[in-house]
């Protein structure tokens, strides 16, 4: 031991001649040996007071050994055994009063030995406490914390999700908007009147204003009892969830007289319509007839003026009486009746006197029904006829209007705009193998062989040259302008004034065309088969079913590409332009900027086309 008194033992520490462990330890050893009488307590003379009261003093001097804990206490260290002091006596007692001495220093070391022991137990134990209690104070600031975060966890944003999820589902059927109606009325007061005074309520909103606009649409080609249900349900969705827009109304759509006959038009055959005889004219047909032409080989009626009930007024077509054959030609009700209103009136009521016929290339020249003003109508449709042959594929009138052309892959860069300036005409449905079996025979020509069985299936197995030259055939019989369309008036047609990647939006469903998504197809649908969406510019079959041939040769991307929507040509003569996706395909080639090269001379059971006519 490198200190003989705790004192200097305590020195050494504070010096850091040795350490905590050795300090602790040798202090122990050291008291223990005071206890023992193994070791020596150096003693030290003091002279007692001349005057009796050596118990004063010795009261005093135990007073100041009590004061000395409370400074171990403080440090925790035991600094060594407390110093005595006394006063200084004025003189030296011998003999009796040195005993007394003797017998004082005696009974303090035995209380300053009792003192230690005990400040020893007690600075062992009484750090860990303190550290102890200086650590749960955290906890508990901590905990009132926790506890109010609790009322926030509260979901007052329910309604607001409630709303996103209906709109991210892109569902109105009737069934998605009923159980939406069921899960807001579910709502808290508090959950609803967030949701209502969110941004999202807007977006709902204007989601059901466009649901509306698109039901309004189809007056003329739905039955009119269910546009006018759907619109209820769409305003009623409104007013469920506390929207009150002036815009949000149902528009009802009366009913026409000659309803009752078009369900007798779903599956007809469009082969056999081209080549049925007009009806002999008797009192309830007879309007019918001469507001029809129902056969190419009768001169007088191949250009026919409108009668009074031709009229463009929608009040008045709602009592024509329109006969069953002039409606079964097309499957659609009010096509031709439609297609007659954009005609000048040349012609007086009477039908019985047959007017006279104009040559042949007069007729040539006169004989579309697909005009400009149709674009406005409510049914935009028109028919040619072709002499000799039968009817040609019906068409659908659109607009002049404006898009963004492109998508995100190489090939459909830069997004360029694209104007149209005028109205054209496009065919509802691709080119059926039954309009295309008329050409070949007309020209004496081999049709190629189909995979399907059906003339109303869409004809494949076609080269870019053989669909130019039906176009340059029906052009020629028929003295319009008809041709491929370009790859701008197609994307146009497809989109129908989306923006949205797909023409159906965001995503495209089973029900909006015919893909490979669950499972491989190997087939189209036909074209009597109406289980598939039209889209805004009520075309059938734009993306899906089958490819389709475009005028435009091949170009890697849209750089120097014009913008009125002509042919951008130039490179890649023999190599053309598809568009559309087919059956076989998933659903990312059916995107409306989606493009695909192929060889003008190569054909697939994939790919066929779709016409355009130019107006005037």
């Amino acid at each position: 031991m490198t200190a003989t008194n705790l004192r200097a033992l305590a020195k050494d520490y504070a010096n850091g001649v040795i350490d905590r462990e050795k300090y602790r330890k040798a202090r122990a050893e050291l008291i223990e040996g005071i206890l023992a009488g193994d070791i020596k307590v150096e003693s030290r003379e003091f002279i007692a007071p001349v005057e009796a009261g050596d118990d004063t003093d010795i009261t005093q001097e135990k007073t100041a050994l009590r004061t000395e804990p409370d400074a171990f206490r403080s440090t925790g260290e035991f600094e060594g055994p407390p110093t005595v002091t006394a006063r200084k006596p004025a003189r030296k007692q011998p003999g009796k009063s040195s005993q007394k001495w003797i017998i004082g220093s005696a009974i303090v070391i035995i209380i300053c030995s009792v003192v230690i022991v005990t400040l020893l137990l007690q600075g062992e134990e009484e750090p860990e406490p303190v550290v102890f209690e200086a650590i749960p104070p955290e906890p508990e600031v901590a905990a009132p914390d926790t506890a109010m975060i609790e009322p926030a966890a509260e979901k007052p944003d329910a309604g607001i999700t409630l709303i996103e999820q209906f709109l991210d589902s892109k569902n109105w059927q009737t069934n998605s908007i009923e159980q939406f109606s069921a899960e807001w009325q579910k709502l808290s007061d508090a959950e609803q009147q967030a949701a209502i005074s969110s941004p999202a309520l807007t977006q709902l909103n204007n989601a059901i204003y466009q649901q509306l606009l698109k039901e309004r649409a189809l007056v003329g080609l739905a039955e009119p009892e269910k546009i006018n249900a759907r619109q209820e349900i769409l305003v009623g969705l409104a007013k469920t969830v506390g929207i009150y827009d002036d815009r949000l109304t149902v528009q009802k759509v009366r009913f026409p007289a000659t309803s009752e006959v078009t369900p007798k038009q779903t599956s007809v055959d469009e082969q056999s319509i081209a080549e049925e005889k007009p009806a002999t004219a008797t009192p309830e047909n007879e309007q019918a007839a001469t507001a029809e032409d129902t056969t190419p080989d009768v001169p007088q009626q191949t250009d026919p003026a409108p009668t009074e009930t031709g009229t463009t007024s929608f009040a008045k077509e709602q009592t024509v009486e329109e006969a069953p054959a002039p409606v079964a030609e097309t499957g659609e009700p009010e096509i031709i009746a439609a297609a007659k209103t954009a005609e000048p009136d040349t012609a007086s009521e009477s039908t019985e006197t047959p007017r006279a016929t104009a040559p042949e290339p007069a007729q040539k020249e006169s004989t579309t029904n697909c005009k400009p003003a149709l674009a406005r109508q409510r049914r935009p449709y028109c028919r040619d006829t072709i002499p000799d042959v039968g009817k040609a594929p019906t068409m659908v009138v659109l607009p002049a209007g404006k898009f963004m052309m492109g998508g995100e892959k190489p090939e459909e860069l830069p997004l360029h705009e694209v104007t149209i300036s005028a109205p054209f005409a496009i065919s509802v449905n691709e080119i059926t193998q039954g309009e295309f079996e008329l050409f070949c025979t007309d020209t004496g020509r081999t049709c190629p062989r189909q995979p399907w069985s059906g003339k109303d299936y869409p004809v494949v197995n076609v080269t870019w040259n053989d669909a130019v030259a039906y176009t340059q055939w029906q052009s020629e019989k028929t003295g319009n302008t008809y041709r491929l369309p370009t790859e701008a008036e197609w994307e146009y047609a497809a989109r129908g004034g989306t923006t949205t990647p797909y023409p159906f939006g965001e995503e495209v469903l089973i029900t909006d065309a015919v893909f490979s998504d669950v499972k491989q197809l190997n087939s189209p649908l036909p074209k009597s088969d109406r289980s598939i969406n039209r889209n805004e510019f009520r075309l059938y079959h734009m993306v899906g079913n089958v490819r389709e041939w475009v005028l435009d040769p091949w170009h890697d991307n849209y750089n120097g590409a014009p913008a009125d929507g002509s042919v951008y040509g130039g490179s890649g003569i023999n190599t053309r332009v598809v568009r559309g996706g087919s059956y076989a395909d998933p659903a990312e080639a059916l995107r409306s900027a989606a493009r695909l090269s192929l060889g003008a001379d190569k054909a697939d059971n994939q790919t066929g086309f779709r016409i355009l006519q130019e107006l005037q």
